[in-house]
């Protein structure tokens, strides 16, 4: 009996580990198959990742590249020029520019470096004499290096006399470039007198000599203005436009009378196109806001009072500078309308009766073509008008704003003339004229584009 429970007992064994051999056989195979699979599914996600990643690096390596090459070529231009701007300043040749400016004034000047594409490091501003300009960086005082590719400094002018300033341009390139500026300072010579407002009669003939109104004669009312002592002269224009074009002077064989100079003669040969860049420019470099401005060269939808931008002076008519236009509530100088002219050459609002600005004998104030020995005359030679202004009668044509044509009878305030037209008025007679041609109410039309012996100006300031 135990023999058979012992066998019992040891065949239950021997099934027992046989059933578990075979169970754990079993799953260990599926798991492997399965597993085998598995492995080849991860391999393969795994390879096209890899794929990918490569072709990323690829694509940053490129990008690299590129910027590379573009930095190699800003590298690779030099500076070649510099350009400036602003004030009066006159470019006269290449690196070379010429600039006038009065004592007490002062002007911003703009720098650029060119070409564009080149890598400017330095602009360096330097002044051969600072007791005649100095030079500032705006608007921070005292810092005359400056890196980038433009620069805008402020000189200020403290005396007469010439200096020049010098820029110098540091690029990328061990050659640097540099540019003269002739800086001329003048003591300011625009001397004025206030004529004070007032009510007169446009057109009608006064004093003991005339010879009949101009009419239409109509009452005119004018707010007071600030009215040139003198007609603008030769050493004014030249000190602002940076050129003389009178046709009266010595270097031109014809010298002024004994005991005068040529510098303080009218300017003459201006047109009325002249007139207005003077006036503007004047007004820039005496720190007013410019009176006129007009369609630039360019581009005529954009309007600047900057003569610079203009264009050249017409020597014929343009109807661009035709349309010219003052700035309301603008400080600057600019030409007396005909009825500021006449108003001032009649002695204002307290003038006596005379057919002259100032009397009603013509020699005591005109330069005639009995008296002027046939050339124009230094300004304040003869006696003044009753508001102490002088020349008024004689010596030059006056250039005024007005056009001709649509005078009227009607009561008028501070009147601006016709719109347009085809002729500016020419006011107070010439050297070259009979003494009736310079009365105070004669005038005369002329092309804004004509420039003449006999033609000069005056300023006015509101």
């Amino acid at each position: 009996m135990k023999n058979v429970s012992r066998n019992f007992v040891i065949i239950a064994l021997a099934m027992l580990i046989a059933f578990t051999f075979i169970a754990c056989e079993g799953p260990t195979g599926l798991q492997g198959e399965v597993g085998d699979r598995g492995g080849y599914g991860l391999q393969g996600e795994r390879g096209e990742q890899g794929a990918q990643g490569e072709q990323g690096e690829r694509g940053e390596q490129g990008e690299r590249g590129e910027q590379g090459v573009q930095g190699e070529q800003g590298v690779a231009v030099p500076v070649t020029g510099i350009s400036l701007s602003g004030g009066s300043i006159t470019r006269v040749a290449p690196l070379e520019y010429t600039l006038n400016i009065f004592i007490g004034s002062s002007v911003n000047l703009s720098a650029v470096a060119y070409p564009a594409t080149a890598l400017i490091q330095t602009l360096l501003w330097d002044t051969n004499d600072s007791t005649v300009a100095s030079i500032r960086r705006a608007p921070i005082a005292r810092n005359l290096m400056w890196t980038g590719p433009g620069m805008e400094i402020q000189i200020d002018a403290i005396a007469e006399g010439t200096t020049e300033i010098i820029v110098t341009a540091q690029g990328s390139s061990a050659v640097d470039v540099t540019a003269i500026i002739a800086v001329m300072v003048f003591e300011e010579q625009i001397e004025v007198v206030r004529i004070p407002g007032g009510t007169f009669e446009l057109g009608l003939e006064l004093g003991t000599v005339g010879s009949g109104d101009v009419t239409p004669v109509s009452t005119v009312t004018l707010t007071g203005f600030y009215m040139g002592r003198y007609p603008i002269t030769q050493e004014q224009f030249y000190a602002v436009m940076g050129f003389n074009p009178s046709h009266f002077t010595t270097a031109f064989g014809r010298p002024p009378a004994v005991g005068e100079i040529d510098a303080r003669r009218p300017v003459e040969r201006v047109s009325w196109y002249d007139a207005i860049v003077f006036a503007n420019r004047l007004s820039i470099l005496s720190g007013l806001a410019p009176a006129y401005e007009m369609q630039t060269a360019e581009n005529t939808s954009v309007w600047s009072t900057d003569p610079a931008t203009w264009g050249p002076v017409p020597t014929s008519r343009d109807s661009r500078w035709d349309t010219v236009r003052i700035i309301p509530g603008s400080t600057g100088y600019r030409l007396p309308t005909e009825a500021q002219w006449e108003f001032a050459a009649k002695g204002g609002a307290g003038g006596g009766a005379f057919t002259f600005s100032g009397s009603n004998d013509v020699d005591s104030v005109v330069w005639h073509n009995g008296n002027s020995g046939g050339r124009t005359r230094e300004v304040g030679r003869l006696a003044p008008n009753e508001l102490g202004l002088h020349d008024m009668s004689g010596n030059v044509w006056e250039w005024v704003w007005d056009w001709n044509g649509g005078r009227t009878s009607e009561p008028k305030t501070d009147p601006m003339g016709a719109s347009s037209g085809s002729f500016r008025v020419i006011r107070g007679g010439s050297w070259s004229n009979s003494a009736v041609d310079t009365r105070s109410v004669h005038r005369l039309i002329n092309n804004p584009s004509n420039r003449h012996d006999s033609h000069g100006f005056r300023l006015v300031r509101p």
